[in-house]
Order: C-alpha cells, then sequence, then structure tokens
C-alpha cells in the first residue's frame, strides 16, 4: 500500500530516462542499442546523425504519436520513403548502413 503513491514518479523517472538515452545517442552518432543491432541509423537531411535537440524532440514526438493510438505511425503507410510523422516533421529519416 506504501508504494501506489509512487508509482506515477516511477513511470515519470523512466519515461525520462528513456527520452534522454534516445537523445543522446540518436544525436550523437544517429543509433541507439536496437538500431546498432539492427543496422539502422537516424539521419538528417544531409546524412548526420540529426543532433540532441533534433533527436530529443523526436523521441518527444515518436513516443507521443504511439501513445495516441499509433496515429503518429500512420504517415507511414503513405510516405514513399516510410517515415513516420515524427521523421516527417523534423526532417530525419532512418536508414540501413
Amino acid at each position: 500500500a506504501g508504494l501506489i503513491p509512487s508509482w506515477t514518479y516511477l513511470v515519470a523517472y523512466l519515461a525520462a530516462l528513456g527520452l534522454i538515452y534516445a537523445g543522446y545517442f540518436t544525436g550523437t552518432t544517429g543509433q541507439t542499442l536496437g538500431k546498432i543491432a539492427l543496422g539502422l541509423r537516424v539521419v538528417d537531411s544531409v546524412g548526420r546523425p540529426p543532433g540532441y535537440l533534433r533527436a530529443l524532440a523526436r523521441a518527444v514526438l515518436g513516443s507521443a504519436g504511439v501513445l495516441a493510438a499509433a496515429a503518429g505511425l500512420v504517415p507511414m503507410a503513405f510516405d514513399p520513403a516510410r517515415r513516420a510523422l515524427h521523421d516527417r516533421l523534423l526532417k530525419t529519416r532512418v536508414v540501413h548502413i
């Protein structure tokens, strides 16, 4: 019973940790551990890693799009480059390396 009031703090902490992780690694190298394992990289319009702020915004918008009943992923079905809403808004794309 004593842990019930603290679950919201735990969820907020883990969400912040995930966003910081995605923002740092995607901003630095364009890859997280999962993207490295799958041979993927996030790049901007000139082929470089997107930078910290754009990568953090991409993680926030991507998470919001998935939480909104996956509505942020719908544009992937209509975009020839298969970019989701957060990639289209921030002018990034995921490429195979």
